[in-house]
């Protein structure tokens, strides 16, 4: 009857496999003992069967909680995996983006320093062109700098610390020191910037600063 339990696991099987047990064991008792014992031995494997069925469905509820323990373990096994694989690859892609996003705009500022240094030679200002050639090479060590920080994923401050108001003014003075357009600021930032947005705006407005020196002839 335990065993049933185990193989069939449906009430209605079970209770039929009972019945026949039942019956057989009775009339066993009956034919072995001629009903001398039949009422001390019906009740008694009545018992029996009540509490080893108890124990079998017991026993197969904590295997089947088990087996559920395992899968659950498994699918969060699964889950992590994944997780880790997408953070993994956005940090990789955002580490690329912060690596081409400070080369290209800093190799931006390099080719508009050099044009305009060009652009002064030609006509004869060799003071300025060597101003401009002092600033670029200031730029060019901050480019290595920053993709250096990029690359190392290492930053002297936090977005936490960093202002972003602070971070467009230095923004502005790179552009204003690499292409001597003046540039018109109303920044009013009552709240902290969260980080996605600290980040993506920064690089949208560089690159928007990038395009007005690159189109506005």
């Amino acid at each position: 009857v335990g065993q049933s339990i185990g193989i069939y696991y449906k009430p209605l099987k079970v209770i039929l496999v009972f019945l026949i047990s039942y019956v057989l064991f009775c009339v066993a008792v009956v034919w072995h003992n001629d009903g001398k014992q039949f009422v001390l031995f019906i009740p008694l494997f009545f018992l029996i069967a009540v509490v080893i069925v108890a124990y079998a469905v017991l026993f197969l509820k904590q295997v089947k909680a088990r087996i559920r323990t395992q899968n659950v373990l498994k699918e969060l096994e699964i889950a992590h995996q994944k997780v880790e694989e997408l953070t993994i690859a956005n940090e990789r892609q955002r580490m690329a983006r912060d690596l081409h996003d400070t080369l290209a705009q800093g190799l931006a500022g390099l080719i508009m320093q050099l044009e305009a240094i060009d652009a002064h030679l030609t006509k004869g200002s060799t003071q300025r062109a060597q101003e401009i050639v002092q600033q670029s090479m200031s730029q060019v060590r901050r480019t290595l700098s920053d993709s250096r920080r990029a690359i190392d994923n290492l930053r002297s401050k936090t977005i936490s610390e960093v202002d972003f108001a602070e971070a467009v003014e230095e923004e502005i003075q790179r552009f204003t020191m690499a292409t001597s357009i003046r540039v018109i600021r109303n920044i009013k930032i009552k709240a902290s910037v969260p980080r996605l947005l600290f980040e993506h705006g920064l690089f949208i407005i560089s690159e928007c600063l990038t395009n007005v020196a690159k189109h506005s002839h």
